[in-house]
C-alpha cells in the first residue's frame, strides 16, 4: 500500500465547526451528527454497552501489574514493545490483548506520545467479553475531547501556523465530512480528495471488526488450534 497522511487543513477546518457538547458539526446548511452508530460504521468496531474502564479497586491491582508486565520497557508503554509481545505470543489470550492494545494505541485512540495506553488492560482480563464493552461510545468521547481540547487551544495561539498535536482517530472527522463538503472549498484540494478516498478504502475494507474476524480464523486457529475463536 502506498504512503497516505490525514489532510490536516480540513481535518482542522471541521474541528472548529463542531460543537463537542452536541457532537455536531454544522455548516450553513450541512449537519453531521456524530454518535456510536457513525463510529461503527466507520472503523467497524465491535462495541457492546459495557463502559470501558480505565481504573480498578486496589484488590484488582496486583492482578493488573501481572497482566501489565509484559508490555513494559522498565517504566514506558512502547509500541515497539507491544508489537513484539504480539508477534511472540504463545497463547490466544496474550495476543489478543496486544492487539488491542496495538489497535487502540495507534489507529482507535491514539495519544501524542507514540505509545501504548496499559489501562486499557482493565478490560482486557477476560478476552471473550472484548465485544461487550463500549469501544465506540469511548472513541467518540476521546474525539470530542481532543475537539475541545484543539479549540481551546485555537483560542489562545490565534494566527499559529502550525497544528497542535492532537490525538485520537481524527481520520473519522475526514471520513465522514467526505459527502457533505464541497471539493472547492480552499482547503480542500485534489491531492486531499485522492487521499480521503485512500483512507476511505482503508478503513471500511480493513475495518477493525473485518481484522477481528481475520485475525481469529487465520491467524488464531493456525496457531492455537486447540481455542475456539472469540
Amino acid at each position: 500500500m502506498s504512503d497516505f497522511s490525514v489532510p490536516v487543513n480540513l481535518v482542522a477546518w471541521i474541528m472548529k465547526h463542531i460543537d463537542p457538547d452536541l457532537r455536531e458539526f454544522r455548516r450553513k446548511d450541512k449537519v453531521i451528527v456524530f454518535d456510536k452508530q457513525l463510529i461503527c460504521n466507520i472503523l467497524g468496531v465491535p462495541s457492546g454497552d459495557e463502559p470501558v474502564k480505565l481504573t480498578c479497586n486496589a484488590d484488582e491491582y496486583e492482578a493488573f501489574l501481572k497482566i501489565r508486565e509484559p508490555f513494559m520497557v522498565g517504566v514506558r508503554e512502547k509500541l515497539s514493545q507491544c508489537i513484539d509481545v504480539l508477534k511472540t505470543a504463545n497463547d490466544k489470550t496474550t495476543f489478543l490483548r496486544a492487539f488491542m492494545l496495538l489497535a487502540l494505541g495507534s489507529v482507535l485512540c491514539p495519544g501524542t506520545n507514540n505509545a501504548i495506553t496499559p489501562r486499557y488492560l482493565h478490560n482486557l482480563k477476560d478476552v471473550s467479553l472484548i465485544r461487550s464493552f463500549d469501544w465506540a461510545g469511548h472513541i467518540l468521547d476521546n474525539l470530542m475531547n481532543e475537539v475541545r481540547k484543539y479549540q481551546t487551544i485555537s483560542k489562545q495561539d490565534e494566527g499559529a501556523t502550525e497544528c497542535p498535536y492532537l490525538g485520537s482517530c481524527l481520520v473519522v472527522f475526514a471520513v465522514c465530512s467526505l459527502s457533505l463538503l464541497c471539493c472547492t472549498h480552499p482547503y480542500f484540494h485534489c491531492n486531499d480528495f485522492a487521499d480521503l478516498f485512500q483512507w476511505y478504502y482503508l478503513i471500511c475494507c480493513i475495518s477493525y471488526l473485518y481484522m477481528f474476524d481475520y485475525i481469529s480464523f487465520h491467524i488464531l486457529q493456525p496457531r492455537f488450534p486447540n481455542v475456539g475463536p472469540s
